[in-house]
């Protein structure tokens, strides 16, 4: 999640997690760090799109197209939204709360 930061400031910081000597509270994150965060169906969906803004920066292909996969598999409609939105590297505060909503209101729903 983004904790402090205002979301200009955390979409600056995840689109820079992955550069050389980057790190994350003070400890070092590499890219299959941020799939494993960007496959995970519990994370949170900030966490997801952070991962998905971080590793569409890379300029690696491979790891773009992962994000893409992800977004095109993800059930959730708003989170893969966002998702999309982020391998573009474009992703807009209301879209990423737009999922945080959706999932707050599947929690409500579903039992457990």
């Amino acid at each position: 999640a983004r904790g402090e930061l205002g979301f200009a400031e955390w979409t600056e910081r995840m689109r820079s997690l992955l550069a050389k000597g980057a790190s994350l509270r003070e400890l070092p994150v590499d890219a299959s760090d941020a799939v494993r965060v960007l496959e995970d169906p519990d994370a949170d969906p900030t966490m997801r799109v952070g991962a998905a803004l971080a590793l569409s920066e890379t300029g690696e292909p491979a790891l773009a197209q992962q994000v893409r996969v992800v977004a095109d598999a993800c059930v959730s409609p708003k989170l893969r939204v966002a998702l999309e939105a982020a391998s573009a590297g474009d992703v807009e505060e209301e879209v990423v709360e737009a999922a945080q909503r959706e999932l707050r209101m599947k929690m409500r729903v579903e039992p457990g």
